[in-house]
């Protein structure tokens, strides 16, 4: 197990890469400025049982494709307390800088704070609330709108 606690970095972390080497992780107490990016996601979470605990994330401006702040793909993971702030699109007012996004099953989102992210705060692809657990968080848009 890997733990990265109190960092700060610039640019974008991929971090827990594949399923064989990204799994039991933790990243925590951290804060992430992303900025300018032109793919994916600023942290992006491929693997499974892994912990975001207290970390804050803000995007800014990007290229021509979507990007997210943070997506988790793998499962079982757990997502605490995040903050989550895109103050972008500065001069891009049709780039979509989302917050928190999930495509894998079985991951608890509980506390977490996604504020002024376009179009959606939280994004659960699978559809609908069955496949993860959104709990206490805080924000204005999301979908489908049965997260919590």
């Amino acid at each position: 197990m890997t733990t990265v606690s109190s960092t700060c970095w610039r640019g974008a972390l991929l971090i827990l890469l594949s399923p064989s080497i990204g799994n039991n992780n933790q990243l925590s107490d951290s804060i992430g400025q992303c900025f300018d990016l032109f793919f994916g996601a600023c942290i992006e979470v491929f693997g499974d049982r892994n912990r975001l605990i207290d970390n804050f994330v803000t995007n800014e401006e990007g290229g021509d494709i979507p990007l997210l702040s943070l997506l988790i793909r793998g499962n079982y993971n757990l997502v605490r307390r995040n903050r989550i702030m895109s103050n972008g699109n500065r001069g891009f007012p049709a780039v979509s800088i989302n917050g928190i996004a999930v495509t894998g099953t079985k991951n608890d989102l509980r506390h977490n704070t996604a504020l002024e992210n376009r179009p959606f705060d939280l994004i659960d692809t699978n559809g609908d609330c069955a496949h993860n657990t959104w709990k206490f968080n805080t924000f204005l848009t999301a979908n489908p709108q049965c997260i919590q």
